[in-house]
């Protein structure tokens, strides 16, 4: 069996990846998390964390993008959102495809309307 890589200090266990908002809020992300103007989950779908994400031009959809770790990973998806989602990473925005996962790594942006997120963590 391989060693188990040391956790890296800042983060408490069980957190799989730490988003941070273009307004500075820090979020955890230890399931499914959701966000958009008014998140929701669909029918029958486990979420852990609603993030309500304010937006006064409304480019942000109800439930914009879902954030959700794996196995080998955390990934993010567009939940059909109006005005689509994005990764910039190295510089280049590569804009997501509505319903199919993208893999996050550390120091991605997501685009989603016109707000943004940072990865800290993944």
């Amino acid at each position: 069996a391989a060693a188990a890589e040391p956790a890296a200090p800042a983060a408490p266990a069980g957190v799989r990846a730490v988003l941070v908002l273009d307004t500075g809020e820090r979020i955890e992300v230890r399931g499914t998390t959701l966000l958009g103007r008014s998140p929701s989950a669909a029918a029958g779908e486990g979420v852990a964390h609603l993030v309500p994400v304010v937006d006064d031009t409304r480019s942000v959809s109800k439930t914009h993008i879902a954030v959700m770790p794996a196995r080998r990973g955390v990934f993010v998806v567009d939940r059909a959102s109006t005005n689509g989602s994005a990764i910039v990473r190295g510089g280049t925005e590569t804009e997501l495809v509505a319903g199919h996962p993208a893999e996050l790594q550390s120091g991605d942006t997501v685009r989603f309307g016109d707000r943004f997120l940072q990865v800290e963590r993944a």
